[in-house]
């Protein structure tokens, strides 16, 4: 399923809340400065609906994913990923992670390729696609409210943010294998 915006995305408008010794935001980009240490970004919290993040990057090490509301502004610095209440997806091997461990493992994405991530508050599932295909394995009983998380590791290298919105209806087409958090 193709998916298209209707108003042009800037990522200031998307992300809410980032260190700026630690990223910068231009456009629809966002980049992790040389000389930082892990580091998020974070969405606007949300607290119903379908909600979707997709991102495109030459990055070989970017996790995409969610973590709860409340929890994010202690991760402007410190991993993501090391966070018990997110649910994330590498783009380097297409591991699900969260409090640290790698869980499983999708399609690894491609540089340049779509990594989407599609987040259901009423049934509490994050489900990752790769260029519009869903994989396999997704994330169940995430936190509610959340913000969608993006934890840079490689430098100076942007990442687009090529759609950001709410969802009249879901993407998900299949149920696949749903992990827990933690």
């Amino acid at each position: 399923m193709l998916l298209s915006r209707i108003q042009p995305i800037v990522a200031s408008d998307v992300i809410i809340a980032f260190s700026p010794s630690f990223f910068r935001v231009s456009g629809t980009s966002v980049t992790r400065l040389k000389g930082a240490d892990h580091a998020g970004c974070f969405t606007k919290p949300l607290l119903k609906g379908i909600h979707r993040m997709s991102i495109k990057t030459q990055a070989y090490f970017i996790l995409l994913g969610v973590c709860d509301s409340d929890e994010y502004p202690k991760h402007l610095t410190t991993p993501v990923y090391h966070s018990t209440t997110a649910a994330l997806m590498n783009i380097n091997g297409g591991g699900l992670f969260s409090a640290k461990k790698e869980l499983v493992k999708n399609t690894t994405p491609q540089p340049g390729q779509e990594l989407s991530a599609e987040a259901d508050l009423e049934k509490r599932t994050l489900h990752f696609f790769i260029d519009g295909v869903q994989q396999q394995h997704h994330f169940v009983n995430i936190p509610v409210p959340l913000v969608f998380a993006i934890d840079a590791y490689h430098c100076d290298v942007p990442i687009d943010i090529t759609f950001w919105g709410e969802e009249t209806q879901s993407h998900v087409t299949f149920e696949g294998t749903g992990h827990n958090l933690g």
